[in-house]
C-alpha cells in the first residue's frame, strides 16, 4: 500500500502514522521509485496484535 492508501485505510493523518511508527512499532515503509510503500500483511499483523478489527472489501 502506498502512503495515501495507508492513511485512508486507517483513517489516520500523516502525524498519526509517524507517531505510531515512533512509539507503537507501526511497520516501516520502503521506497519504490518516488512512492513509499508498506506491506499490507505487516499492517494487518500490526492491527491484529492491537485488537483492531479488519474488514476486507
Amino acid at each position: 500500500m502506498d502512503a495515501a492508501q495507508v492513511r485512508a485505510a486507517l483513517n489516520a493523518s500523516r502525524s498519526n502514522i509517524c507517531w505510531w511508527r515512533k512509539h507503537d512499532r507501526f511497520p516501516q515503509g520502503f521506497r519504490t521509485g518516488n512512492a513509499v510503500m508498506t506491506r499490507t500483511a505487516e499492517i494487518a499483523g500490526w492491527c491484529a496484535s492491537r485488537g483492531i478489527s479488519i474488514e476486507w472489501l
